[in-house]
């Protein structure tokens, strides 16, 4: 009995552990986790209550607007680092043969411009050094009526190609200073470097006839090109290779910059005259041996075959203005001159270029 009254008293009075074990069987709670829970739950309603007011306040009107900002400015800097990404990889895998499609480009404007000068009625030729000459960029001057419809087509037709030239070679340029490391690879290697002569002529080209900022740029580009065909002879002998019709944009090709450097400096224009055709006198033979015997020789290099004697040609008539500054000066003696030695040998380039354009057609047999 006394047993029975010990373990009642217990769970009356003292037995707390024995009653709070059997609370937890019944799914009880202990006070200290009530408070534990009540204070979690405190906490939680507190961070809903606070998360609710920033997504109140966030769909406000300048919250919004600042969002949308934030997110536009986010989107567009996002593109614009794709783009210049894209650019970059772009413009580091530019090929040097894309100076050949600039220097066409440029080429077709001033010439198709050159030829509606020649056939239209309103313009009249003067001395490339009277101040009637509007347009000096090329040896031979016209004075024209600049309101003929037409001259104005001709002369847009001019100045978007030239536009068109100038961004390509801008591109080159940009590829100096973005992939330098590649350029000087390139230009270590007389096979890979053979074109780059053609964004000098191009430069040349573009830049003739602009104030002074384009006589700069001329004789710019006309030393480098000079520079570039020392460099590409010396590696090429360092080599050892043969001339073949890929030399000629870095040597013979030197005649376009001779054109327009005369322009403003007549006897450097003759100076790079003689140099263009003594480096034709030397390479081209041997050239037109080749492309005839060598069957190595892919068609795309033998087709350079032909611009060897054209641009000879080309340079070649500078001879035929004179140097001086009078508009009615005594030219006995440049006459003479002129009927000995310019007259011949501009049949002697004609027919080396129909040989060229011969050996061009028979590469592809």
């Amino acid at each position: 009995g006394g047993y029975r009254d010990r373990d009642s008293r217990d769970l009356e009075y003292g037995g707390y552990d024995d009653a709070r074990a059997r609370d937890y069987g019944r799914g009880g709670y202990d006070p200290d986790i009530r408070q534990l829970l009540h204070e979690e739950r405190l906490a939680m309603e507190k961070q809903m209550r606070k998360a609710m007011m920033e997504e109140w306040q966030e769909n406000q009107l300048h919250n919004r607007f600042g969002r949308w900002v934030g997110s536009g400015v986010k989107s567009v800097t996002t593109k614009v680092g794709i783009f210049c990404t894209n650019a970059e990889a772009f413009i580091s895998n530019l090929p040097l043969t894309i100076g050949a499609v600039a220097l066409a480009v440029v080429t077709m404007g001033v010439v198709w411009f050159k030829f509606s000068e020649e056939m239209m009625d309103s313009c009249m030729p003067v001395h490339f050094h009277s101040d009637q000459c509007n347009f000096p960029e090329f040896p031979g001057c016209f004075y024209c009526d600049t309101s003929v419809r037409w001259y104005r087509i001709a002369y847009g037709f001019h100045n978007t190609c030239t536009a068109i030239a100038l961004v390509i070679s801008l591109l080159f340029l940009l590829k100096i200073v973005i992939a330098r490391n590649v350029v000087i690879d390139e230009m270590n290697s007389p096979t890979t470097s053979s074109p780059a002569g053609l964004i000098c002529m191009t430069l040349v080209c573009v830049c003739a006839g602009r104030g002074m900022a384009g006589q700069i740029m001329v004789s710019i580009a006309a030393a480098a090109h000079f520079c570039l065909a020392l460099w590409f002879i010396y590696m090429a002998s360092a080599y050892n290779i043969l001339p073949d019709p890929s030399w000629y944009p870095n040597t013979v090709g030197i005649g376009i910059s001779a054109v327009k450097t005369w322009l403003y400096y007549p006897m450097l224009g003759h100076f790079l005259m003689l140099t263009s055709m003594t480096l034709f006198s030397i390479f081209y033979p041997i050239s037109l041996f080749r492309v005839a015997v060598n069957k190595k020789l892919s068609a795309p290099v033998s087709w350079i075959q032909m611009s060897a004697p054209a641009v000879s040609l080309y340079a070649l008539t500078i001879m035929a203005q004179p140097s001086f500054e009078e508009e009615h000066p005594d030219i006995t003696d440049f006459q003479r001159v002129h009927r000995m030695l310019y007259l011949p040998a501009m049949h002697f380039f004609f027919v080396c270029t129909i040989l060229g354009a011969l050996s061009s057609v028979q590469s592809l047999i």
